[in-house]
Protein backbone atom coordinates (compact mmCIF):
# COMPACT_ATOMS: atom_id res chain seq x y z
CA UNK A 1 0.00 0.00 0.00
CA UNK A 2 1.19 3.40 -1.07
CA UNK A 3 1.66 5.71 1.92
CA UNK A 4 -0.59 8.40 0.37
CA UNK A 5 -3.29 5.83 0.48
CA UNK A 6 -3.66 6.43 4.49
CA UNK A 7 -4.62 10.32 3.96
CA UNK A 8 -7.83 10.70 5.64
CA UNK A 9 -7.37 7.47 8.14
CA UNK A 10 -7.27 7.12 11.67
CA UNK A 11 -3.69 5.41 12.32
CA UNK A 12 -2.05 3.77 14.74
CA UNK A 13 1.84 3.27 14.74
CA UNK A 14 2.45 0.23 16.81
CA UNK A 15 5.55 0.00 18.83
CA UNK A 16 6.32 -3.38 19.53
CA UNK A 17 8.60 -6.22 19.38
CA UNK A 18 8.92 -10.43 18.98
CA UNK A 19 11.01 -10.83 21.67
CA UNK A 20 8.94 -9.35 24.28
CA UNK A 21 5.96 -11.39 26.13
CA UNK A 22 3.70 -8.41 26.88
CA UNK A 23 3.85 -7.06 22.92
CA UNK A 24 3.09 -10.53 21.72
CA UNK A 25 -0.22 -10.86 24.54
CA UNK A 26 -1.01 -7.12 23.87
CA UNK A 27 -0.53 -8.18 19.95
CA UNK A 28 -2.84 -11.92 19.67
CA UNK A 29 -5.38 -11.10 22.52
CA UNK A 30 -6.38 -7.72 22.06
CA UNK A 31 -5.06 -5.82 19.21
CA UNK A 32 -5.65 -8.49 15.90
CA UNK A 33 -9.41 -9.10 16.90
CA UNK A 34 -9.99 -5.32 18.01
CA UNK A 35 -8.51 -4.15 14.28
CA UNK A 36 -10.28 -7.30 12.51
CA UNK A 37 -13.35 -5.71 14.39
CA UNK A 38 -12.84 -2.49 13.44
CA UNK A 39 -12.14 -3.51 9.61
CA UNK A 40 -15.24 -5.75 9.13
CA UNK A 41 -17.21 -2.43 10.29
CA UNK A 42 -15.94 -0.31 7.80
CA UNK A 43 -14.21 1.49 10.45
CA UNK A 44 -11.46 4.17 8.77
CA UNK A 45 -8.52 2.42 10.95
CA UNK A 46 -5.37 1.28 10.06
CA UNK A 47 -2.32 0.56 11.94
CA UNK A 48 1.48 0.71 11.17
CA UNK A 49 3.99 -1.97 12.45
CA UNK A 50 7.08 -0.10 13.98
CA UNK A 51 9.27 -3.18 14.84
CA UNK A 52 12.19 -3.30 17.85
CA UNK A 53 12.94 -6.50 16.58
CA UNK A 54 16.64 -7.49 16.80
CA UNK A 55 16.93 -9.42 13.34
CA UNK A 56 15.38 -9.59 10.36
CA UNK A 57 13.43 -13.49 10.92
CA UNK A 58 12.39 -12.17 14.44
CA UNK A 59 10.42 -9.18 12.33
CA UNK A 60 9.14 -11.85 9.61
CA UNK A 61 7.84 -14.28 12.19
CA UNK A 62 6.42 -11.81 14.33
CA UNK A 63 4.87 -9.32 10.82
CA UNK A 64 3.63 -13.07 9.95
CA UNK A 65 0.19 -12.79 12.32
CA UNK A 66 -0.56 -9.69 11.59
CA UNK A 67 -3.50 -8.21 9.13
CA UNK A 68 -1.75 -4.65 8.89
CA UNK A 69 0.84 -2.78 7.70
CA UNK A 70 4.45 -2.36 8.74
CA UNK A 71 7.44 -0.40 7.99
CA UNK A 72 10.54 -2.36 6.53
CA UNK A 73 12.76 -3.86 8.42
CA UNK A 74 15.95 -2.68 6.90
CA UNK A 75 14.42 1.20 7.38
CA UNK A 76 16.63 2.03 10.61
CA UNK A 77 15.93 5.69 10.06
CA UNK A 78 12.74 5.89 9.85
CA UNK A 79 11.89 3.50 12.51
CA UNK A 80 14.31 5.89 15.15
CA UNK A 81 12.39 9.09 13.53
CA UNK A 82 9.49 7.88 14.86
CA UNK A 83 10.51 6.60 18.53
CA UNK A 84 12.45 9.82 18.68
CA UNK A 85 9.57 11.91 17.69
CA UNK A 86 6.83 10.36 19.86
CA UNK A 87 9.14 9.74 22.68
CA UNK A 88 8.50 6.07 22.67
CA UNK A 89 10.36 4.75 26.35
CA UNK A 90 8.12 1.24 26.93
CA UNK A 91 6.35 -0.93 24.30
CA UNK A 92 4.14 -1.95 23.37
CA UNK A 93 2.95 1.37 22.51
CA UNK A 94 0.06 2.27 20.24
CA UNK A 95 0.47 5.92 19.18
CA UNK A 96 -3.25 6.93 17.52
CA UNK A 97 -3.08 9.40 14.60
CA UNK A 98 -6.24 11.59 13.66
CA UNK A 99 -6.38 12.75 10.23
CA UNK A 100 -6.31 16.39 11.85
CA UNK A 101 -3.18 15.63 12.82
CA UNK A 102 -1.15 18.84 12.15
CA UNK A 103 -2.08 19.71 16.30
CA UNK A 104 -0.83 17.97 19.31
CA UNK A 105 -3.99 17.34 20.52
CA UNK A 106 -4.73 15.10 17.54
CA UNK A 107 -2.55 12.45 18.91
CA UNK A 108 -2.85 10.06 21.47
CA UNK A 109 -0.49 7.92 23.02
CA UNK A 110 -2.14 5.76 25.10
CA UNK A 111 -3.84 3.30 22.64
CA UNK A 112 -2.69 0.24 24.76
CA UNK A 113 -4.58 1.11 27.66
CA UNK A 114 -7.85 2.44 26.05
CA UNK A 115 -8.03 -0.32 23.53
CA UNK A 116 -7.58 -2.85 27.06
CA UNK A 117 -10.29 -0.35 29.03
CA UNK A 118 -12.91 0.07 26.12
CA UNK A 119 -11.73 -2.02 23.61
CA UNK A 120 -13.46 -1.35 19.88
CA UNK A 121 -15.87 1.39 21.34
CA UNK A 122 -13.02 3.68 21.90
CA UNK A 123 -12.92 4.34 18.21
CA UNK A 124 -12.32 7.16 17.13
CA UNK A 125 -10.16 7.48 19.40
CA UNK A 126 -10.97 11.36 19.66
CA UNK A 127 -11.11 13.33 23.19
CA UNK A 128 -14.67 13.65 23.01
CA UNK A 129 -15.46 10.04 22.60
CA UNK A 130 -13.00 8.98 25.29
CA UNK A 131 -15.01 11.72 27.67
CA UNK A 132 -18.10 10.10 26.43
CA UNK A 133 -16.98 6.46 27.63
CA UNK A 134 -15.62 7.90 30.73
CA UNK A 135 -18.38 9.61 31.86
CA UNK A 136 -20.50 6.40 30.83
CA UNK A 137 -17.60 4.21 33.25
CA UNK A 138 -18.41 6.69 36.13
CA UNK A 139 -22.09 6.41 35.75
CA UNK A 140 -21.92 2.94 35.72
CA UNK A 141 -19.61 2.69 38.80
CA UNK A 142 -22.55 4.91 41.03
CA UNK A 143 -25.66 3.00 39.90
CA UNK A 144 -24.24 -0.11 40.54
CA UNK A 145 -26.51 -2.14 39.50
CA UNK A 146 -25.65 -5.98 39.04
CA UNK A 147 -25.78 -5.68 35.79
CA UNK A 148 -23.44 -2.49 35.24
CA UNK A 149 -20.57 -4.19 37.57
CA UNK A 150 -20.19 -7.61 36.10
CA UNK A 151 -20.71 -6.87 32.78
CA UNK A 152 -18.23 -5.73 30.25
CA UNK A 153 -18.17 -4.17 26.96
CA UNK A 154 -17.73 -7.28 25.01
CA UNK A 155 -19.15 -9.66 27.72
CA UNK A 156 -23.06 -9.86 29.04
CA UNK A 157 -22.76 -13.71 30.74
CA UNK A 158 -21.20 -15.11 33.48
CA UNK A 159 -19.57 -18.79 33.60
CA UNK A 160 -21.74 -21.51 36.06
CA UNK A 161 -20.51 -23.40 38.53
CA UNK A 162 -18.44 -26.68 37.10
CA UNK A 163 -19.95 -30.23 37.81
CA UNK A 164 -18.83 -30.83 41.16
CA UNK A 165 -16.77 -34.08 40.91
CA UNK A 166 -18.19 -37.50 41.81
CA UNK A 167 -16.12 -38.21 44.81
CA UNK A 168 -17.74 -41.58 45.47
CA UNK A 169 -17.49 -42.92 41.91
CA UNK A 170 -13.41 -41.85 41.94
CA UNK A 171 -12.99 -43.60 45.36
CA UNK A 172 -15.41 -46.65 44.08
CA UNK A 173 -12.89 -47.14 41.15
CA UNK A 174 -9.79 -46.44 43.41
CA UNK A 175 -10.96 -49.47 46.28
CA UNK A 176 -11.95 -51.66 42.91
CA UNK A 177 -8.02 -50.83 41.52
CA UNK A 178 -6.50 -51.76 44.65
CA UNK A 179 -8.25 -54.98 45.27
CA UNK A 180 -7.36 -55.85 41.70
CA UNK A 181 -3.99 -55.28 42.75
CA UNK A 182 -4.08 -57.42 45.82
CA UNK A 183 -5.61 -60.30 43.48
CA UNK A 184 -2.84 -60.01 41.16
CA UNK A 185 -0.31 -59.95 43.96
CA UNK A 186 -1.87 -62.96 45.77
CA UNK A 187 -1.83 -65.08 42.38
CA UNK A 188 1.75 -64.59 41.67
CA UNK A 189 3.02 -65.84 45.17
CA UNK A 190 0.99 -68.57 44.64
CA UNK A 191 2.54 -69.40 41.34
CA UNK A 192 5.78 -68.70 43.09
CA UNK A 193 5.34 -71.01 46.41
CA UNK A 194 3.63 -73.69 43.64
CA UNK A 195 6.57 -73.14 41.32
CA UNK A 196 9.31 -73.81 44.17
CA UNK A 197 7.23 -76.56 46.04
CA UNK A 198 7.34 -78.34 43.06
CA UNK A 199 11.18 -78.11 42.08
CA UNK A 200 11.93 -78.99 45.76
CA UNK A 201 10.01 -82.66 44.84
Amino acid sequence: MKVSDLEGKVLGLYFSANWYAPCRSFTSQVLIGAYQDLKSNGSNFEIVFVSSDEDLDAFNNYRANMPWLSIPFSDLETKKALNSKFDVEAIPCLVILHPKDNKDEATLHDGVELLHRFGVQAFPFTKERLEELKLEEKEKHERQTLTNLLICHNRDYLLGHPAPRQVSSYLASLKFNLISLQAVLILCCCQNFSYKTFNDL
